[in-house]
């Protein structure tokens, strides 16, 4: 939640199109979000 008020902050007033934005940010979150499920599988199997 914080890196989103960071994110946003640091982009306010430099015509970023929403779509760019959230492009990024998902670019930002899918590799941690990928290796944390990947651990979590080879955890429980």
């Amino acid at each position: 939640m914080l890196s989103d008020v960071v994110l946003a902050w640091t982009y306010d007033g430099a015509g970023v199109p929403a779509r760019v934005f959230l492009r990024r940010r998902f670019a930002r979150i899918w590799p941690l979000l990928a290796v944390s499920v990947a651990a979590s599988v080879a955890v429980w199997a």
